[in-house]
């Protein structure tokens, strides 16, 4: 028994709000796995579901607000600098997209926040995953924090199961 107590590793946002992106080469990752590249571009032409889950946790003295953004794309036109509601192209042109609701997680609360993509056509080549956040009282610090996002490749039958 270890008097240790890690805990975990989260991205905490600014009160005034504030956005990361992470953009994934999918078939990049599944060769890092040990599948051919055009193997890879095969199983991914082949529409799989995807499921992306997060974390979100909010301060005990304050509300917060959030959003999750997943895009499957072809991965051949560069990111914007800054996604907005005004500069959604880049969005409109994706292949899947999740849903991104702003969520007021309850206080003082971690909540994991799950979504599906699925039914797509083929030419996904890239995940980009954008995570923003705000504190709703300005005055304070900070806002949301996010902790152990996850992307995975769903097998048939696994996404009402995984969304749990």
């Amino acid at each position: 028994v270890s008097n240790n107590t890690r805990r975990p590793h989260y991205l905490s946002m600014a009160s005034k709000g504030g956005e990361v992106t992470q953009v994934v080469d999918l078939v990049g990752v599944l060769h890092d796995r040990g599948i051919d590249k055009d193997i890879a571009a095969r199983v991914l032409d082949a529409s799989p579901s995807f499921g992306f889950s997060i974390y979100v946790g909010s301060r005990r003295d304050s509300d917060t607000a959030f959003s999750v953004h997943v895009v499957l794309d072809a991965g051949t036109r560069p990111l914007p600098y800054y996604q907005t509601a005004k500069n959604d192209a880049f969005s409109r042109s994706a292949i899947a997209l999740s849903p991104c609701p702003v969520l007021l997680p309850e206080r003082n609360r971690w909540r994991r926040y799950a979504c599906t993509l699925e039914s797509y056509g083929p030419g996904v080549r890239r995940a980009v995953v954008s995570l923003r956040g705000k504190g709703v009282d300005q005055t304070d610090q900070w806002g949301p924090k996010f902790a152990s996002p996850e992307l995975v490749v769903l097998s048939a039958g696994d996404t009402e199961a995984w969304m749990k």
